[in-house]
């Protein structure tokens, strides 16, 4: 996305560091079982300059799952990051 290339100058997405294919319509976080289109629109950015105080431990896309009503809680899913901070010894 060229309106994107700005944020990736100074901030790090943290999904593709643990998903290699995350360009893949399989990492949509676009609800297609709405009928929308298979893409990724949630991101969770870190400041790169934080680096040697944060370090990412995980990435995932949450709440892509129906409720037993089949019923799911957005048309579109969200990023889960954690993070851990780094302590200077």
């Amino acid at each position: 996305w060229e309106e994107m290339s700005l944020m990736y100058e100074q901030f790090i997405d943290v999904y593709p560091l643990f998903h290699e294919k995350h360009q893949e319509p399989e990492h949509s976080t676009l609800n297609f079982h709405l009928g929308h289109t298979k893409r990724r629109i949630d991101y969770v950015f870190f400041a790169r300059k934080s680096t040697p105080y944060l370090t990412a431990k995980s990435a995932d896309i949450i709440l892509n799952s129906p409720d037993e009503d089949g019923n799911y809680p957005s048309d579109h899913f969200g990023v889960l990051a954690e993070f851990e901070i780094v302590v200077a010894r």
